[in-house]
């Protein structure tokens, strides 16, 4: 039997979804965190992001270029 808490929200690439990822990293970085940050990719069991049918070399490119991008607005 399906858990039904578990299927309130769709997973979706990163940047695409309701999550405030520059926000939360600017607060870290305001806060003075200066460590590593990392990426969990679910498409194992998650269908949203299996359909898309990325590779992890994609999967890890997306990421880097999300990152690289991100940084390079928040210090304009």
């Amino acid at each position: 039997k399906e858990d039904p808490v578990w299927h309130d929200f769709e997973y979706t690439p990163l940047g695409e979804g309701e999550v405030p990822i520059k926000e939360i990293v600017s607060l870290l970085e305001r806060s003075g965190y200066n460590g590593y940050y990392s990426l969990e990719w679910e498409n194992m069991w998650r269908g949203e992001l299996k359909q898309l049918g990325w590779s992890v070399k994609r999967i890890l490119s997306e990421f880097k270029y999300y990152m690289a991008k991100m940084e390079k607005e928040m210090r304009l």
